[in-house]
C-alpha cells in the first residue's frame, strides 16, 4: 500500500497528472498489487467510482457553499495574504 501512495504522489507532483485521472490509475495499480484478477478490476473500479457521489454529495455541496461565502466576504483573500506573508513568494 505504501508503494501505491508513493506512486500516486510521484505521478501527481512530478509529472503533473490530473488528480481524478491519477486516482483512477492509482486504484488500478493498487488492485493489481493487491492481487485482484485482471478480469475483475474493471468491475471493482466501476463499483468504487459509482459509490463516490453518494457519499460525497453533501460534502461537495457544503464546501461549495462555504467557498462562495468566503469569496463574497473577502475571507479567501485575507487567508491568501496571510499565507504569502508567512511563507513568502517564490
Amino acid at each position: 500500500m505504501l508503494v501505491d501512495i508513493v506512486f500516486f504522489v510521484l505521478m501527481n507532483l512530478k509529472y503533473k497528472f490530473h488528480n481524478i485521472f491519477m486516482l483512477l490509475i492509482a486504484g488500478i495499480f493498487f488492485a493489481i498489487t493487491e492481487g485482484i484478477p485482471l478480469d475483475k478490476i474493471s468491475s471493482v473500479v466501476k463499483d468504487g467510482l459509482g459509490s463516490i457521489p453518494d457519499h460525497l454529495a453533501l460534502i461537495i455541496l457544503f464546501a461549495a457553499i462555504i467557498g462562495k461565502f468566503m469569496t463574497e466576504s473577502g475571507a479567501n483573500q485575507r487567508i491568501a495574504d496571510s499565507v504569502i506573508k508567512q511563507g513568502g513568494t517564490d
